[in-house]
């Protein structure tokens, strides 16, 4: 049950560019914020684990 109105975001690999400028231009207009973990691409392998346990509020993102 989410708390505060809070919605899942998840992305698929098929996404048509329409569909993604439409959900940029509603982002833009209702100001999400997300909560990010950020990893170096050599500690995947820890994101990963990290994911699993629970221990990321929001998403994780590696960074090159």
């Amino acid at each position: 049950r989410p708390l505060w109105r809070e919605r899942p975001l998840r992305s698929v690999a098929t996404l048509p560019r329409q569909d993604a400028l439409g959900f940029l231009a509603f982002a833009a207009r209702h100001r999400l914020r997300l909560a990010t973990t950020e990893y170096p691409l050599a500690d995947a392998a820890r994101a990963l684990d990290d994911l699993r346990a629970g221990r990321i509020a929001g998403a994780a993102v590696l960074r090159a």
